[in-house]
């Protein structure tokens, strides 16, 4: 096992991407199709849990559900085009990585989350992309990482913008930040109990690397 290294878990929307605005568009438009109204403060509630848990619970339909569900893998890689990277999650990725091995779980597909990568040059900095492709709980998916990694779970950090995924996190055992420029703020955030709330980017870097 290694016992050195850190393992750094991000998730990929909300950290890494400035993708809210477009991803709320395609989802709504989804719940739309089968005549079901979404708005933006509904689309955020969605991740006080597991989103797709959410998106289910609304539909409380299957055939609805999936619908919804093939709208937005057919959509979602055209629209995410527009998606910025936060330009100073360029710099922090490579500095983090130059001590810690880096991960990432998302409700994305990998696809999408590979081809935004690779625009930044970034793809490389990653052992391990698990999107919605490869589990629905990110516990399962945060597992997965660590087993692979080997590292303790004391050195393995989770970062999201999410109250659920924060919660996942905790249920893990494992260090959870929480970052306030992504999806919920600082106020819906805490009621998570993370183990630190940044507002920064460059905090990571100062609260990880010691």
């Amino acid at each position: 096992m290694n016992t050195q290294k850190k393992l750094i878990i991000m998730d990929f929307d909300g950290v890494i991407t400035d993708s809210l605005e477009v991803v709320y568009q395609v989802v709504s438009q989804a719940f739309a199709t089968v005549g079901i109204p979404l708005s933006l403060d509904a689309y955020k509630k969605f991740f006080l849990i597991n989103p797709k848990l959410a998106e289910k619970q609304l539909t409380s339909d299957e055939k609805k559900f999936i619908d919804v569900q093939k709208y937005i893998h057919q959509n979602i890689p055209i629209r995410y085009k527009k998606v910025k990277i936060f330009q100073p999650m360029i710099e922090i990725i490579q500095k983090l990585h130059a001590s810690a091995e880096l991960a990432i779980v998302s409700s994305s597909q990998s696809e999408v989350i590979i081809e935004k990568l690779k625009k930044y040059s970034l793809d490389q900095y990653f052992s391990q992309i698990l999107g919605a492709d490869k589990e629905v709980s990110k516990i399962d998916k945060i597992k997965s990482c660590m087993d692979k990694s080997g590292i303790e779970k004391k050195s393995v950090y989770f970062i999201s913008d999410t109250v659920g995924d924060i919660l996942e996190g905790k249920k893990m055992g494992i260090k959870t930040i929480a970052v306030s420029w992504g999806f919920h703020n600082k106020e819906t955030l805490l009621g998570a109990t993370p183990d630190k709330i940044l507002t920064e980017p460059d905090e990571l870097l100062t609260y990880i690397i010691k």
